[in-house]
């Protein structure tokens, strides 16, 4: 059997003139939105190492911790049977208030320096502790973490006066 004759579709059937055309699409396709996406990413770091924060890594960090939040929030949703579409544009105004927070600190930080120098690592901290718990508390929640030892973590950090 000849492998031409198996390779060569009939245009009809597929609209190409040869699986050629075809794979030429498709993987062009894929270049282009790989260039697009590597040309938005590289604009928001850019964006956000000018405006909002020295380092990218350290939002990105953010970021993905927001994101853990999200994916172990839904998850906890679904196995309760609490899961409210609602709640998950929550977390694009929650993204946007840390941002807004950080721009704002940094940008005092950078033209105040000697007096709010302090101010851009104290707000990004308050952050991560505040995303990191939450993820803990939904790891609890799905009976991945002691639920005992979380409360009592809570507890005893006192978090109960912070967190409601």
């Amino acid at each position: 059997m000849n492998i031409k004759k198996i390779i060569d579709i009939p245009s009809t059937h597929i609209g190409y003139e040869n699986i050629d055309g075809l794979f030429a699409t498709i993987f062009g396709m894929k270049i282009k939105l790989l260039a697009l996406s590597a040309f938005a990413i590289g604009g928001a770091v850019g964006f956000i190492e000018k405006w909002i924060w020295k380092e990218p890594e350290a939002i990105i960090i953010l970021l993905i911790i927001v994101g853990i939040d999200l994916v172990t929030g839904i998850i906890k949703g679904i196995v309760l049977k609490d899961f409210k579409s609602k709640k998950l544009i929550r977390t694009a105004g929650k993204i946007f208030t840390y941002m807004v927070m950080l721009f704002i600190s940094y940008n005092i930080d950078k033209y105040v320096p000697f007096v709010f120098s302090w101010l851009p690592m104290a707000m990004l901290s308050v952050f991560y502790a505040t995303e990191t718990w939450s993820v803990i508390e939904n790891l609890a929640h799905l009976g991945l973490l002691n639920k005992d030892l979380v409360d009592l973590l809570k507890k005893k950090l006192n978090l109960n006066n912070y967190i409601k």
